[in-house]
């Protein structure tokens, strides 16, 4: 995380179990239209969310048996993820 336009960086991992991130996206939450969403993916551990521009993560896996994430996409209001078991599409 840079907060002075990458001059200098810190981690931003609090929350994080796995720290192999195979992909992100980012976009607007559900449930506020003005509210901001980053999305990480792993390979192994699923989905997580930050809605404080990284500084927190928090699993996101209820219901989702892929947890192999290797592709990310926010479009039209859903999050389409591509896995080791194809393309999954979530709408919350």
């Amino acid at each position: 995380m840079s907060s002075d336009s990458g001059k200098s960086w810190m981690s931003s991992n609090n929350g994080l179990v796995n720290m192999n991130i195979t992909s992100h996206a980012s976009g607007q939450t559900p449930q506020d239209s003005t509210g901001q969403i980053i999305l990480a993916g792993t390979y192994g551990d699923g989905l997580y969310a930050s809605t404080d521009n990284g500084q927190n993560w928090m699993p996101k896996n209820q219901s989702l048996s892929a947890l192999q994430i290797n592709a990310m996409e926010v479009a039209g209001g859903l999050l389409y993820m591509g896995t080791h078991q194809g393309i999954i599409r979530s709408c919350d």
